[in-house]
C-alpha cells in the first residue's frame, strides 16, 4: 500500500501513515513514476530523503511514500511494538 505525506495541523508536523516522521527511518518517495529508496533526514528547511547516491530529496505533503520490502516499522510504542503501516506490495506499484 501507498500514502501520500500529509501535514498535521493540530500537531503541527508531517507524517507518514498518520505517525510522525524519524531521522533514519528507511522509506521509498514516488518520483515521476519510479521508486527511490533513502533515508529520512531533517534540517533547518524542513525533511528530505537521502538516496543511496548522498542525493536528497525534499520531502512535502502530498508526496507518495511507501516502506521498503523487509524494512524495519519507522516507530514502535513504549513497549516495543511495532505499529502497522504500510509495507510495499509489489515493484511496479503505482498509485
Amino acid at each position: 500500500m501507498n500514502i501520500r505525506f500529509s501535514y498535521n495541523t493540530e500537531l503541527h508536523r508531517l507524517e507518514f501513515g498518520g505517525f510522525a516522521l524519524e531521522e533514519g527511518g528507511l522509506i521509498e518517495v514516488c518520483v515521476f513514476g519510479h521508486w527511490i529508496p533513502g533515508s529520512l533526514a531533517l534540517d533547518s528547511s524542513g525533511w528530505y530523503l537521502v538516496t543511496p547516491d548522498q542525493i536528497g530529496i525534499r520531502v512535502q505533503e502530498g508526496l507518495l511514500a511507501r516502506l521498503p520490502r523487509g524494512a524495519l516499522p519507522l516507530h514502535t510504542d513504549s513497549n516495543g511494538h511495532a505499529d502497522q503501516l504500510p509495507q510495499t506490495s509489489d515493484e511496479n506499484d503505482e498509485e
